[in-house]
This record gives structure tokens, sequence and C-alpha cells, in this order.
């Protein structure tokens, strides 16, 4: 799905150019000690669909989910006006760890999306891996001190976001295929 540029200019990433549309969104949980089943390295799959925000801004939760992807529906304009930054990744996706960070009792795991970019060449993955993880710490250092984006401190959406990536509420992860 092409991305306009205005778009592009106004929520992209400087890793967009690696992967032309390739974003960071986040998606606001409290993870609680399902944190430590989260390591560095691990592909995990996630059954349903994700949403996450293209919206940034301070936590009113404990984790952040930064999600490098570049296959989502922008779903601003699809339903009630909310102010999310809607974007909705599809069902069976797959996502490799890249990072967990944490600072000032906050914690971001970093996600790559690899739905069709699992083929990609090596050195574009390390480049991916290595400026999306720069990238992700920096937006997170910012956030830290910035006031949380109202829209995504309501309780509808922290609703839809309660739910960790990949597992089941008891950390089981779900398998890498059925």
């Amino acid at each position: 799905m092409p991305l306009r540029p205005k778009f592009v200019q106004k929520y992209g990433t400087p890793i967009g150019s690696i992967i032309p549309g390739l974003m960071l969104l986040s998606r606001d949980v409290d993870l609680g000690e399902l944190e430590s089943c989260y390591t560095k390295g691990l592909v995990i799959r996630e059954k349903g669909y994700t949403d996450a925000s293209k919206k940034w801004g301070g936590m009113v939760t404990s984790h952040r989910f930064a999600i490098l992807s570049r296959i989502f529906i922008d779903a601003d304009k699809l339903g009630p006006e909310t102010n999310w930054g809607l974007c909705i990744l599809p069902r069976d996706s797959h996502f490799k760890v890249l990072d967990i960070y944490s600072r000032k009792g906050k914690t971001q795991i970093t996600l790559l999306h690899l739905q069709d970019e699992t083929e990609l060449p090596q050195d574009i993955m390390e480049t991916i891996d290595k400026k999306g993880v720069a990238y992700a710490r920096k937006r997170f250092d910012e956030c830290l001190a910035a006031p949380p984006v109202p829209e995504l401190a309501t309780k509808e959406w922290l609703k839809r976001c309660q739910f960790p990536v990949g597992m089941t509420d008891e950390g089981e992860f779900f398998p890498l295929a059925d």
C-alpha cells in the first residue's frame, strides 16, 4: 500500500529510505511480568490483527511496543473520528524482537514486522535492525518527557491495545505456524 508523500513527511522515519514506506508505530500496554518473555532475536507470531498508532507521545502505561512496519491499513479514515492514528497490521503477522529498552520506569520493546520482508538481503536486514533500534530508542527517549497524546490515553484505546503481541495473556507464545 503506497503512502502519500505528505503522510511520510509528517509521520515517516529516516529508516523509510531503506525500505520505502517503513514506519515506526506505537502500541502502549501494561505487560507486567510478561515483559520477561520477550528476548532479543525472538521471532513471534500474532494470530489476530494488531492495532497500533502512527502518533507518538508520552506514556500512561508501563510498556510500549515500537513496531517497524510497512504493511498495514491506515484506518484513520475508515471508522469514527477517534483521532487515534490507527494502523491495523494483518492477522498472522510475524515479528522479530529487535530490542528491549528501559528508562525511567518505562520499557519499550521494538518489533520488526516480517510479513513479506523475510526474503530481504542480510545486509538490508542488519541495517534495519541497527537503524531501527537507534531510531526507536531516540523516539522513546523524546516521549519520556512529552505529555501523552490525549486520544491514546482514553479507556477505549487502551482497551484495544491491552493484549501482549504474539502471546496469550498467560505468557504462552502462539505457534509460528498452524
